[in-house]
């Protein structure tokens, strides 16, 4: 140990005498990059991508910059099964009005929605003539498995899970479990939805609820208590419980394609969570630029809530 308390001193000083004799600046030479990003989404017709550059500032903070980076004019079109879709450019409302008070920039395509497996390529030719190119492909679908809780709260366990078979031990995904219900309000059934959180932490006095983050995992699993959360926060403060009707509980996993999945192992693969990583990389898989296209899917899986569990929140079950 005194051995390797020792070397680690060497090196530090080592380090601190280099720096000191030389000058060091985060700043380098500007040069124009260009980044276009795309997700195509499995779950909507309705598919974005944005085009943008590069800029310098004075400084060091980049939030000097208040000019929105974004390209126009470029000509942007998506392959797929022998089809050309041209992108057009809009406009969407900002709500965050803090650093860019213009509405957003964006590119966008009107039904399309691609199939699981399915390739595609995206062009983009900026108005100089610049080309920017990327490829993805919707990733496959996954299977449940009979590990999965069909019928919730399960009996003698502390929480709910739900298992599925991916394609291969790389890929990502994200998954959110809701409880749908409706309310009578003045006659009419309105219908909402609340999500389960995967837990719960302390911050400063507070209890925060956590929800699940992109994994690799191919199994997720929420506490019985945070549905007791949820069950409870769904009438508070109403003492006409019988107004609301339970209808069941859905699991969304998104499913993402290589890229998405590259993606978030290069900003999330560390070896664990006390790691640090000081060679992280920027993944791109644009060529003549930076960015991301990819894509993912999503499959949902149902599961019942029993009646006797609804009922002692004074709620009624859809389908006693």
């Amino acid at each position: 140990m005194k051995k390797l308390i020792l070397y680690f001193l060497l090196m530090t000083s080592g380090f601190l005498m280099v720096s000191c004799e030389e000058d060091f600046s985060p700043k380098t030479a500007y040069k124009e990059k260009f980044i276009l990003s795309c997700i195509v989404r499995g779950d909507t017709s309705l598919q974005m991508a944005t085009l943008s550059h590069s800029y310098s500032v004075s400084g060091f903070d980049p939030y000097e910059n208040q000019i929105d980076p974004f390209i126009g004019g470029a000509d942007i079109r998506i392959w797929h099964d022998d089809n050309v879709y041209f992108m057009k450019d809009t406009l969407l409302v900002r709500s965050d009005t803090s650093r860019y008070s213009e509405p957003i920039k964006c590119y966008y395509i009107k039904d399309f929605l691609p199939g699981s497996n399915e390739e595609m390529e995206i062009r983009a030719v900026l108005p100089t003539g610049k080309t920017l190119v990327g490829f993805t492909k919707l990733p496959q679908s996954v299977t449940f498995t009979s590990e999965s809780d069909a019928i919730i709260p399960p009996l003698d366990k502390d929480n709910f899970e739900f298992t599925w078979a991916g394609r291969n031990n790389t890929g990502w995904y994200l998954t959110r479990f809701s409880v749908y219900y409706k309310k009578n309000e003045n006659g009419t059934d309105v219908f909402y939805r609340k999500e389960v959180p995967a837990g719960f932490i302390e911050e400063n006095g507070r209890m925060i609820a956590k929800y699940p983050s992109p994994s690799r995992s191919t199994r997720v699993g929420f506490p019985i208590s945070s549905l007791d959360s949820v069950f409870t926060w769904i009438s508070q403060g109403d003492p006409n419980k019988s107004n609301y009707t339970i209808t069941g509980g859905v699991l969304e996993v998104l499913i993402f394609d290589d890229n998405l999945s590259k993606y978030y192992s290069s900003i999330n693969g560390f070896l664990d969570e006390f790691t640090i990583r000081v060679d992280e990389s920027d993944y791109t898989n644009i060529t003549g630029g930076f960015g991301i296209f990819g894509s993912y899917i999503k499959q949902q899986r149902g599961a019942r809530i029993t009646t006797e569990y609804i009922e002692s929140f004074g709620y009624v079950p859809a389908n006693p």
